[in-house]
C-alpha cells in the first residue's frame, strides 16, 4: 500500500506526531466535506475559521494543492490506506 501513498500525507502525519497537531484529521474532514466546510468543522468540533486556518497552514507548510480533484482523491486514498495499517 505504501507505493500508493501520497508522499506529503506521510510528512503531515509525521509532523502531527512530532508537534501534537491535528492536521491529518483536519485534512480528512476538509476533503470529506469539501463542499460543506461548516460540516467539516462540526465533525472536528472546531469553529469554521479554525478549520480554514489549519488548511491554510497545511498548504503553507507542505505545499499541497487542494483545488485539484485528482490530487484530493490521491490524498483521500492515502488517508484511507493509513487507517488499514
Amino acid at each position: 500500500l505504501y507505493d500508493f501513498f501520497h508522499p506529503t500525507v506521510t510528512e503531515i502525519a509525521e509532523y502531527d506526531r512530532n508537534n501534537n497537531s491535528e492536521f491529518i484529521p483536519t485534512l480528512e474532514a476538509y476533503l470529506t466535506y469539501v463542499d460543506n466546510p461548516s460540516e467539516a468543522a462540526k465533525n472536528l468540533n472546531v469553529h469554521k475559521n479554525t478549520l480554514f486556518y489549519r488548511i491554510n497552514k497545511i498548504k503553507e507548510l507542505f505545499g499541497l494543492i487542494l483545488n485539484d480533484g485528482y490530487e484530493r482523491a490521491k490524498i483521500l486514498t492515502t488517508l484511507s490506506f493509513m487507517k488499514l495499517k
